[in-house]
């Protein structure tokens, strides 16, 4: 995207007072869903089914990619695309081998493959975007300041091709005070609200415009699991960093705190066979 950095502090103060005390979030984004209620059934949680294993020659290819050599076996487009979702690194591959020039190089479906899962990153992520410039008014109108977390954030600079790096989310960090007054806005604005099975001690909830496309915004007030991260959040907002992304200001951590923060996010979660996270750090260093 075109997104660009700004130096320097914005004329309002960014970074909310430390000692800020939690408005409370209003009853109907409280509201669990039926889902959440039927897993959550006699005191235990439902997890995941076992994901069926990938060709292992289909994970020794996308290896070979990420390493910059020509993978050794081909396969049907389908089995390739398959195995690419699982990995969620065909953009970034696309992106990689098409810069070097090198995409034709590869054997048999592969750069359509890549092709394929290129665009379809594009796609949805700029469909995300178009629903962070919605958000973003809100915020700017309510004078609520955030932190870009994560994978949007890292299209400021890790990733200027939109497709080379797949969102799942958008996320913020908010002061708690200013949780409950944005989650009123946004739901008198015709956004609806979630939240998860460990709420509140997780310390987040989930808003989302209702549409076909929608793309989901966790607002977090602390960052990391409690009892185990001990990120210090006023040092955190001090060291943040202005940005616009996509005409929007927003605010990005600080070079050493967004990679403290990526590695603590993985250790807390399970991510499955999902190689986006790695890459991630892979582009910081």
């Amino acid at each position: 995207p075109g997104a660009s950095q700004e130096t320097g502090r914005p004329g309002a103060r960014a970074v909310p007072p430390a000692s800020a005390r939690g408005a409370r979030i209003p009853q109907d984004i409280m509201a669990r869903p039926l889902a959440i209620h039927a897993a959550a059934a006699g005191g235990t949680f439902r997890l995941s089914p076992p994901q069926t294993p990938a060709d292992p020659r289909l994970a020794a290819a996308i290896l070979s990619l990420l390493r910059g050599d020509v993978p050794a076996v081909s396969a049907p487009l389908e089995d390739i695309e398959a195995c690419l979702r699982r990995y969620e690194c065909g953009g970034y591959l696309h992106t990689m081998w098409s810069d070097a020039g090198r995409l034709e190089s590869l054997p048999g479906a592969w750069p359509e493959a890549l092709r394929l899962a290129h665009r379809k990153t594009v796609l949805d992520n700029l469909a995300a975007l178009g629903e962070w410039r919605r958000i973003g008014r809100h915020l700017a109108e309510e004078k609520v300041p955030s932190i870009l977390l994560k994978g949007c954030a890292y299209l400021l600079d890790l990733y200027p091709d939109p497709g080379a790096r797949r969102l799942t989310d958008i996320d913020l960090l908010i002061a708690r005070s200013d949780a409950g007054r944005i989650a009123r806005r946004l739901a008198g604005a015709g956004y609806r609200g979630e939240i998860g099975e460990h709420f509140p001690e997780n310390r987040r909830f989930e808003m989302w415009y209702q549409g076909s496309a929608h793309c989901r915004f966790e607002f977090h007030w602390s960052l990391g699991l409690p009892l185990r991260s001990g990120l210090n959040l006023e040092g955190i907002w001090t060291r943040s960093l202005p940005a616009f992304l996509e005409g929007v200001f927003c605010r990005r951590l600080a070079p050493e705190d967004a990679v403290l923060y990526h590695a603590l996010h993985a250790a807390d979660h399970y991510f499955g066979p999902s190689l986006k996270w790695a890459i991630d750090l892979r582009e910081m260093f």
